[in-house]
């Protein structure tokens, strides 16, 4: 049995026969029984996610979790103090992060286009304008110049047609059209005869008929492919779901060993159980998921600010570990608009002429073109067109290389031309000598980069004004390919971006590597990074047609050492992706167009503009607002400031908590009265510690954050340094204040005094060691940025209000428990602070110089 042949296989007659239509189009019944049968010509709309699914989802944190089953412990020991306080973490946790990220979702959606896309069609003969998700297969459809291709259709016939499809293949150039039949297999870029939904239509018109809507066009193939591709966790998803399961067993086993401990001192089981969970309710951070929330919200309006829109908190914090950015070139490292930069010319005169008879503005080099001439003294390129009459005209065609024009001037003809230079220059009466000196200038401007065109004209001895439309056609086409006289050449570039060189050597100070994936050809691409001064080898370049024969363990032992992808396809950009993220790399894609969605989908960070199709936009991470490589960078180095801070916070809220952990079980073993009491515990962890914890999440990024290398995906949140300064600042704090707590009871046998002595200590202690937590780079005496966070000053003497209204006003003083300290009670307090301090600094001292030996 013969396999079905493809439509661009088929003629127009067959076609017609499998489809059951007819020059005139479908009849109105006959398209609505189809479009029961297909559906309309839509995609499966990706919705937003609802305001509850949205608040739901902050839910899913682990750390929540914790806090969440730290809740119901204490609600089954009736202390309902603490399972308010926790609750009311948990809340505001909860809102803080639907506020901003369900505000960032609308941001993201409000970018969808507003507009509803229609198409003419042929209706039982007659010619109406539809919406285009009405479209079925069988529809004769009209395409124009300046609107987008409604569905995939067959062309039937047309007029210099050619399409823009880079959304759907990435390459830039428009492509020529024709109607005639394929009989060969040919991939996508190579099927002429076809045009397929959400191209755009950049000169000629045509006639299609519709044979795919919805899902069965190629873009719909995309889109169906996204949906099975699955999402892979963000590296801080990953770090936070370690350090909660870190957490939990941590907990878990002080709880136990405490419960035995006690046990054994023959301490009833059943006090020894609510204690020991008191204990492990009183180690969980409850100001570390509020604080995280507000890092990754802050950090998301600062990238705001920098011109990009993250869609999610997560992926806030996933930028700043990004290894490896694949970037496309054009519009992103360049500006996406053409110039002219350089010319060289034999006739001024008909040089203006030609440069804007032979000119249809359909692409930025012709707009480019058009404006250089319009730039000159007493030019205007519009009424040169009103006054001149085009006959008839040759497009420009990728396959030509060439447009020409027959102009009627008084009662002559004139032919202008314009197009690749190794062709104009082979038309003109021109020399041995001075055609290889055109073309050297040619080769030399190419070189560099630049996009180089060359102009001619012809004056035919025969007069026109009898010409018909056909005869004009043909009478231009005869008149070409020799005896025209050389104008000269136009050399045009897309100038780089300003400030992108700049970035991308702090990328490569950051050890971040700069990919550039294009369907540009490579000696274009090359040329665009050399002048970045990005130095790429030959070794270091490749190309789409031998990344589609290579294997995929080919392509991973050499993708690390490649910088340039040149003329590539969609599924190339997605497996370079997967190779990369396969070796270990955190990459951030950039894209615009639904053949891009994949990647983005699968990429770490994938990046979109935000003019980008809504596939592509749907499937990516963040919006860069103005299009620009550098503005990657910034929110690269935002993200790096994300992480940077929630290490902070964790750090001091961890060695709080802690200091409490090593002070009550120490007590529980010398057989000592509790040294504090839970509205002590919680006010510490609350009220004092909770203005500078929260001051630690809007603290300003470090000057030398894009000068140190990517953290590796494997890092834990808790590295080696964070632990062991939980550990030293929270046994130290914690076993000083227990000492102190044991010679004022054994001396005074005044518990409430010996209790009021710890609480202070606690208190006053973690609001000074605050501002060595800060810059765990630098010694704090030596740190000039140790005290710009002007929030966490106030914190603090806002914390230290606090912890002196708890000691002094005559409410709290009673509620808690505490009495008055004199000055030398005062001055244990202080000693016994900055002697954390100077701890602190030592092991941070200690730390960076065995980790630079």
């Amino acid at each position: 049995m013969t396999a079905q042949k493809e439509y661009y296989q088929q003629s127009v007659k067959e076609i017609f026969t499998t489809l059951n239509t007819t020059n005139n189009g479908l009849r109105t019944h006959q398209a609505g029984k189809l479009l029961s049968a297909h559906g309309p010509n839509l995609l499966p709309e990706q919705k937003p996610p609802s305001p509850i699914a949205v608040f739901l989802s902050q839910l899913k944190s682990p750390l929540i979790g914790i806090l969440i089953s730290a809740a119901f412990i204490t609600v089954y020991l009736k202390d309902f103090v603490d399972f308010a306080v926790i609750i009311f973490a948990v809340f505001i946790n909860t809102v803080l992060g639907f506020i901003q990220e369900y505000k960032a979702q609308k941001e993201i959606y409000s970018l969808k286009n507003l507009f509803t896309q229609t198409a003419k069609v042929f209706r039982g003969g007659k010619i109406i304008e539809i919406p285009a998700r009405y479209l079925v297969p069988g529809d004769i459809i009209l395409l124009q110049a300046g609107r987008k291709v409604p569905a995939d259709a067959r062309i039937i016939k047309e007029t210099y047609l050619k399409i823009n499809e880079s959304t759907l293949t990435g390459e830039s150039a428009a492509v020529q059209k024709t109607s005639s039949l394929l009989a060969a297999t040919k991939i996508l870029a190579e099927r002429k005869n076809m045009v397929f939904w959400g191209t755009f239509v950049v000169g000629g018109s045509a006639q299609a008929i519709v044979v795919g809507t919805g899902l069965n066009t190629e873009i719909g193939k995309i889109a169906q492919s996204i949906r099975e591709t699955k999402e892979d966790p963000t590296p801080l998803q990953k770090k936070l779901f370690a350090l909660s399961k870190s957490l939990s067993l941590l907990v878990v086993g002080i709880a136990a060993l405490v419960f035995a401990i006690g046990g054994f001192s023959g301490v009833p089981l059943i006090e020894m159980f609510k204690t020991s969970v008191a204990l492990a309710v009183a180690a969980i951070p409850e100001g570390l998921a509020v604080s995280l929330t507000v890092i990754l919200a802050i950090g998301m309006q600062r990238i705001f600010k920098k011109k990009a829109l993250v869609r999610k908190l997560l992926a806030a914090e996933t930028l700043g570990s990004v290894t490896t950015i694949c970037t496309d070139k054009t519009g992103t490292l360049t500006e996406g608009n053409m110039r002219v930069v350089n010319w060289k010319l034999t006739d001024l005169s008909q040089t203006l002429k030609a440069s804007v008879l032979c000119n249809d503005l359909q692409n930025q080099t012709e707009v480019a073109i058009w404006e250089k001439m319009r730039s000159i003294d007493n030019f205007d390129p519009q009424r040169v067109v009103e006054k001149y009459k085009r006959l008839a005209a040759i497009p420009f065609g990728s396959e030509r290389k060439y447009m020409a024009v027959l102009i009627k001037e008084n009662e002559e003809s004139l032919i202008y031309a314009k197009g690749a230079p190794e062709k104009m220059i082979n038309w003109c009466k021109l020399s041995f000598k001075e055609k290889e000196a055109w073309l050297s200038i040619s080769n030399k401007w190419a070189n560099k980069g630049l996009r180089v065109l060359a102009l001619a004209y012809k004056k035919p001895a025969p007069k026109t004004q009898t010409l018909t439309e056909k005869m004009s056609k043909d009478f231009l086409h005869s008149h070409i390919e020799k005896g025209f006289t050389f104008l000269g050449l136009i050399a045009l570039t897309d100038p780089v971006r300003a400030g992108v060189k700049e970035a991308l050597v702090e990328c490569k100070n950051a050890g971040i590597r700069t990919v550039v994936i294009t369907g540009d050809f490579r000696s274009t691409a090359q040329a665009v990074m050399q002048e970045l001064g990005i130095k790429v080898s030959a070794a270091e370049i490749m190309e789409g047609e031998e990344l589609a024969n290579i294997s995929e363990a080919e392509l991973k032992k050499r993708v690390l050492n490649i910088k340039l992808f040149a003329r590539v396809t969609p599924s190339d950009k997605l497996k370079i992706v997967s190779a990369l993220k396969s070796l270990g790399q955190v990459v951030a894609v950039t894209g615009d167009g639904t053949n891009d969605a994949p990647a983005l989908k699968i990429a770490d960070i994938g990046i979109v503009v935000d003019n980008a199709t809504e596939v592509a936009r749907e499937n990516a991470d963040m919006v860069l607002l103005d299009s620009n490589f550098n503005t990657i960078v910034k929110a690269v180095e935002e993200g790096r400031a994300i992480f940077d801070n929630i290490r902070k916070v964790a750090l001091y809220l961890l060695s709080d908590s802690f200091s409490e952990v090593f002070l009550i079980t120490g007590a529980l073993l010398l057989k000592l009265p509790l040294p504090l009491t839970a509205a002590q515990i919680l006010w510490i962890n609350l009220v004092t510690d909770g203005f500078p914890n929260l001051a630690l999440t809007i603290d300003p990024k470090r000057s030398a954050l894009m000068k140190e290398r990517p953290r590796k995906e494997s890092e834990p949140l808790l590295n080696s340094e964070i632990k062991l300064l939980v550990f030293i600042i929270s046994s130290v704090t914690g076993l000083s204040a227990l000492a102190i707590f044991s010679f004022f009871i054994k001396i005074s046998n005044d518990v409430a005094l010996s209790q009021t002595l710890v609480f202070a200590i606690l208190g006053i202690d973690s609001l000074l060691y605050v501002f060595s937590c800060k810059n765990l780079r630098k010694p704090l005496f030596k740190d000039k940025t140790a005290f710009s966070n002007k929030a966490l000053l106030v914190a603090v003497g806002g914390g230290i209000f606090l912890q002196l209204i708890a000691l002094y006003a005559p409410f709290f003083k009673k509620f808690m428990g505490l009495v008055t300290l004199n000055f030398y009670h005062w001055l244990i307090v202080l000693i016994t602070s900055f002697l954390v301090i100077l701890i602190i600094e030592g092991v941070k001292a200690l730390y960076h110089r065995w980790a630079t030996e």
